[in-house]
């Protein structure tokens, strides 16, 4: 898999969100392959599906989310000890990938990204004729 996939933006250093106030984190990622798809999974606790984007540009996919920061209604907030902000990696693909049918799922704060690899990246068996 090593030569289908490359990974940037992995360890992220203490960044800042565009907006200058939030710091940015690389999500921990599962990555996994089968001869017909490539899947990967992030952690990405706290995320709502509405602060999602995923993107697929270049042979780049580009995963980011926010976290929201809610103080429960009626309360104010006295001390915070989990770190909120924005979750952000990329990764360049070496596979061809059908980037029209790429999906993804949320489930309990995992993010699984499924990539579908393009008909001429999927293995086939050679049958060998006889003269």
């Amino acid at each position: 898999m090593s030569d289908k996939l490359t990974k940037t933006n992995n360890n992220l250093p203490a960044q800042r969100h565009e907006d200058e106030k939030r710091p940015v984190f690389s999500p921990a990622v599962d990555i996994y392959e089968t001869g017909k798809d490539i899947m990967i999974t992030a952690d990405m606790p706290g995320v709502e599906q509405s602060a999602l984007e995923i993107t697929f540009n270049d042979d780049i996919l580009t995963v980011c989310g926010e976290q929201s920061e809610s103080v429960p209604e009626g309360f104010k907030l006295l001390h915070s000890g989990a770190k909120t902000g924005v979750f952000k990696r990329s990764f360049n693909i070496l596979s061809d990938i059908n980037a029209e049918k790429i999906s993804a799922k949320m489930t309990n704060g995992v993010l699984s990204i499924v990539l579908p690899k393009s008909e001429k990246a999927q293995p086939r068996k050679i049958e060998v004729s006889t003269d």
